[in-house]
């Protein structure tokens, strides 16, 4: 699902988290992010949006889909700037989708 798609749903959505700040779900270890209760291996995330969507950040994983759902999470923008840090420095390689 694309920002598009998404910011004409409802907020709240199946694999969806809505947050203040996206640092309280979201972290890794040396093979994993981790995002709420998920667990996504590295090497298997190869793209990701990152997004400001009718003023809120969103992160998804739209090509690692679970039970045919896009793991997501929506937060205050103003953590979008230190969030993309820390996935390109995280995640080197990956393609960010905005």
């Amino acid at each position: 699902m694309l920002p598009w798609q998404w910011a004409r749903q409802q907020h709240h959505l199946p694999m969806g988290l809505v947050v203040n700040n996206p640092f309280d779900v979201l972290r890794f270890d040396a093979d994993n992010l981790y995002l709420g209760e998920e667990v996504f291996p590295r090497a298997k995330i190869k793209r990701l949006v990152l997004d400001n969507v009718d003023g809120n950040g969103l992160l998804q994983l739209p090509f690692n889909q679970r039970q045919a759902k896009v793991p997501q999470v929506m937060f205050d923008q103003e953590h979008l700037p230190k969030l993309r840090q820390m996935l390109t420095e995280q995640l080197p390689g990956v393609e960010v989708i905005t």
